[in-house]
């Protein structure tokens, strides 16, 4: 027991727990749940980041944060501030579970953002050590080896998972989204291609590096999302003017302002030039740089257009819905992940021609970086998030041009402030002022940029003052840069847990990195010093590998339940296994050239036996479950996602233990009041482990309770009511199991409508559809309570009361009918009241007045459906269904000539189907 109170055991410990993150984040995923993307990655991330900060502040030197410079400080109490003013504004939001633990769509609520904090204090506490920052940065690389060479898979038609779309041409691979995959290798190019710099000189290290790079490249390509790729050629950029100023060689210095001219140039004639845009729409990645809304455009450039005006729809809500928030919330916010519950009433009608109005949208994300966070958590914990990121780069730009004095920071300041203002007040004077507060934060990414790139130039003529060698002076640079592609990236796009982590370890690196000159190797630890100088990054392409499988494997579980044949096959899920494998057998014989450590039989011994004990505890482990249909098979299915973070977890344990070990029993102790800290670390662990579990089973219920709705409804129900329990803040859920009994009983209600036999069987199945309605409506009810504010829950009840109104079930409840009716009208008024641009709000409510005799009501509810949506036929079909039933032909007819004149013919013809159907 001695070796648990040894600092040596928590440092390493600490460690493996970083490295594990960087690890497995990106690559878990499961394939047993609906959102297996963000779930699976969670169940890692944040018990393994809490643990990291505890045991790294356990097996830290006594006063190790006073040693750090001043930007260090600074950057750690902007952030430290960030996360008290998350804490106030989550207790203050009004569904404080909601902003505790995260919505449905990307649960990044408040304990998310402490995770985030939590990692990047365990990383400045632990890759102190220039070797430790070294092999993290590896271990980071190498991971993107199989999310790259899954989405060439996934491109190349041979993934093992079933797409429901079947769109595999912008490949998600492991991110879950081609956006999320883009902006995670885009972050990670620039260290990439400064790692094929430093290791130019050793073969088998710059063969492994450059096919990397060249991998994550290609990967991205795929992918074809433009702010990743406008922000990485920033980035790297950035890099080349660095280096070039370092080096003192002008020529390319100007080349890097030459190719930055030639792609302005080359962007706007593709957007000026009839000739270029066509000749652009025909080639991949450039035909989504052009913005082209006609229907003459291609489809991706379609596609891509109205990405973007939706873009700056949903940022004319966002900038609206702060204008008109009271003092408090502008300065706290709504709350963490809470804000989108007041974005409806400011939802413009273009939003819905844009991205279709025919399905449920939550709204849940601004798309900008900034907006989302003054809105959650209010104007000043973004000033104080801005401020963090600041005090990085310019920790940054100090150690890089050996700046000091009080002008740099003062001047540093200026081009943050001021060119973030520029961009502003330009964006507002080009009649874009919803886009003012994204400009905003791309033109403090600008002023960096200008900032560096101008010490860089002024590095051509007068040379750089000493900083740090030239190998820690390049990774700076690249990680500075790869810093500036998030910052950039994430003020258009959505930041996930994977960027966001990688965004925080890259900014603690900086941080160590610019810092280096005052703490040395010799400062670390010696008797922690095994995950330095014996390769820890073999245990991280171990874990990678581990939650690689943990990955696929439950795919196996789910297919075996069901007794169908899993997707695809065993060679396609291993191959991208083979390809980090192949990685790391060129690092191994690199690094055993280099270092004469780290022989390629220890590393196969690692990475391979590690992940074959992993498969024999899971196949194990699964052979004892009892998969037959049921709520236990919630709890199985389950655990074939969840033994793979417990897993990784144990392996931490056991790296820490063997580190350890290596380190002798004289070595030093933790202290005896530190000692009680222990139980606090295990018990935040534990409990945030809890509430991944109940995550986790949570969505496999409900992810089983769609699988079952069909053949199985009454499994459904309590697989739905199981997900329910487990997770009563999410909506979701909710929903789901409301209009899952809904639909039952209208499924129903058509089938007695078809065949009108009398008799015990039609009585027994017009019961069953009245216990699905009240069911349903004991759902939705419940729904409205927990959500008083969401339109789209208040509108699940109206729905299910307009059924129980129709006039085909009055007679059986002549006086409840009527109630439903009346409270139903309230409703869908209410709803519309909340998000007023919502088309599919007042079909249904048109259609609810038109079967209670108020068809002229129904028709004014349409005209208003027809100007929100006057290009798409619903409105028109809808009025022309509701006339013919009161036999008003002149309104058919004048339904059908304003519809020739607006709709296009494919659309028309639609239409001219629905009346034609009706005539005969």
């Amino acid at each position: 027991m001695s070796v648990l109170f040894q600092r040596a055991f928590w440092l390493n410990l600490g460690g493996a727990s970083v490295v594990a993150i960087v690890a497995a984040v990106p690559i878990m995923m499961s394939g047993v749940m609906t959102r297996g993307f963000e779930i699976a990655k969670q169940c890692v991330a944040e018990p393994l980041a809490l643990l990291a900060v505890g045991a790294v502040l356990l097996g830290a030197r006594r006063h190790w944060f006073v040693q750090r410079d001043s930007a260090t400080k600074t950057a750690a109490a902007a952030l430290a501030a960030f996360l008290v003013l998350a804490m106030i504004s989550a207790a203050l939001s009004e569904n404080p579970e909601v902003a505790v633990f995260g919505g449905y769509y990307r649960r990044e609520g408040l304990l998310a953002w402490v995770v985030y904090g939590a990692f990047f204090f365990a990383v400045l506490g632990w890759a102190s050590s220039w070797r430790r920052a070294d092999n993290l940065l590896d271990v980071l690389l190498l991971a993107s080896v199989i999310p790259a060479a899954y989405a060439v898979q996934q491109r190349l038609g041979l993934d093992f998972y079933v797409v429901p779309s079947g769109e595999l041409v912008r490949p998600g691979a492991t991110l879950g989204s081609p956006v999320f995959l883009a902006a995670y290798l885009g972050i990670l190019l620039p260290i990439t291609a400064v790692r094929c710099w430093q290791a130019r000189r050793e073969a088998y290290r710059f063969a492994l590096w450059l096919a990397v790079s060249l991998l994550q490249a290609g990967a991205l390509l795929l992918t074809q999302t433009r702010g990743p790729l406008l922000a990485l050629f920033a980035g790297m950029l950035l890099l080349a003017c660095c280096a070039a100023g370092y080096a003192r060689v002008r020529s390319f210095f100007f080349a890097s302002a030459a190719a930055l001219t030639l792609a302005a140039a080359a962007l706007i004639a593709i957007n000026t030039f009839s000739s270029a845009r066509q000749w652009a729409q025909d080639v991949p990645v450039a035909r989504r740089l052009v913005f082209d809304l006609s229907r003459h455009a291609g489809d991706e450039t379609q596609r891509a257009s109205a990405s973007a005006a939706a873009r700056l729809a949903i940022w004319s809500a966002g900038a609206d819905t702060f204008a008109g928030a009271p003092l408090e919330n502008k300065l706290l916010g709504y709350g963490p992940e809470s804000a989108s519950l007041h974005y409806f009433a400011h939802i413009p009608a273009s939003m819905m021609r844009l991205i279709g109005h025919d399905t449920y949208f939550t709204f849940d994300r601004m798309h900008a970086d900034a907006l989302d966070i003054v809105l959650n958590f209010g104007a000043l914990a973004w000033a104080v998030y801005g401020l963090f990121f600041c005090a990085v780069m310019y920790a940054s730009a100090r150690a890089l041009y050996g700046l000091s004095g009080r002008g740099p920071p003062l001047i540093f300041m200026g081009c943050t402030i001021g060119l973030g203002a520029i961009f502003a007040a330009a964006a507002a004077s080009a009649g874009l002022a919803s886009a003012a507060m994204p400009a905003f934060g791309l033109g403090m990414g600008a002023g960096w940029f200008v900032f560096m790139v101008g010490h860089a130039y002024q590095a051509l003529n007068e040379g750089t003052a000493r900083g740090p060698a030239a190998g820690r002076w390049t990774l700076l640079a690249g990680l500075t840069a790869a810093l500036v592609v998030f910052w950039l990236d994430a003020q258009i796009n959505i930041p996930v847990l994977t960027t966001r982590l990688i965004s925080f370890a890259i900014a603690a690196l900086i941080l160590i990195t610019a810092n280096a000159p005052r703490h040395d190797d010799a400062e670390a630890d010696t008797n922690a010093g095994f995950a330095a100088e014996h390769g820890i990054w073999c245990w991280g392409i171990a874990v990678s590998l581990v939650a690689a499988c943990a990955s696929s494997f439950p795919i196996s579980s789910l297919a075996a339940s069901s007794g169908a044949p899993a997707p695809g096959n065993w060679s396609l899920r291993i191959a991208p296994m083979f390809v980090l494998m192949l990685a790391a057998a060129l690092a191994a014989r690199g690094n055993a050239r280099r270092t004469a450590t780290g022989t390629l039989r220890t590393v196969l011994v690692i990475t391979l036996g590690l992940p074959l004990v992993y498969a024999a505890v899971h196949g194990a482990s699964m052979a004892a479950q009892d998969f037959a249909p049921g709520i236990a098979m919630v709890e199985s299915i389950a655990i074939a996602s969840f033994d793979g973070p417990v897993f990784i977890f144990a392996m931490c344990v056991a790296f820490a233990l063997q580190a350890s070990w290596h380190a002798g029993m004289h070595a030093p102790l933790i202290s005896a009041a530190a000692r009680w800290s222990i139980c606090a670390v295990a018990a935040s662990i534990l409990l945030v482990a809890i509430h991944d579990w109940r995550a986790t089973r949570a969505d496999v219920a409900a992810t089983l309770a769609l699988q079952a709705s069909t053949l199985r409804p009454q499994l459904a129900d309590q697989l739905g009511e199981e997900a329910i329990r487990l997770l009563p803040y999410e909506r979701y859920y909710r929903r789901q199991l409301a209009f899952d009994l809904l639909g039952r009983a209208v499924a129903v209600m058509r089938t007695l409508a078809a065949s009108p036999e009398q008799g015990p069987a039609a009585a027994q199945r017009l019961n069953a559809v009245l216990s699905d309605l009240a069911a349903a409506e004991t759902a939705a009810r419940k729904a409205v309570l927990v959500f008083p504010h969401d339109p789209w829950v208040i509108v699940t009840l109206a729905n299910v009361l307009q059924i129980e109104a129709l006039r085909v079930l009055r007679p059986l409840d002549p006086e409840g009918g009527a109630r439903a009716a009346r409270e139903a009208d309230q409703l869908f008024e209410r709803a519309h009241a909340m998000f007023p641009n919502q088309p599919l709000f007042l079909r249904n409510w048109a259609q609810l007045l038109a079967d209670q005799g108020r068809s002229m009501d129904a028709y004014k509810l349409l005209d208003l459906m027809e100007k929100l949506i006057p290009t798409e036929p619903e409105a028109y079909v809808a009025k022309i269904l509701i006339a013919r039933q009161i036999s008003d032909d002149s309104e058919v007819s004048e339904t059908i000539e304003r519809a020739r004149r607006m709709l296009e013919p494919s659309a028309f013809a639609q239409l001219s189907n629905v009346a034609n159907v009706q005539q005969r």
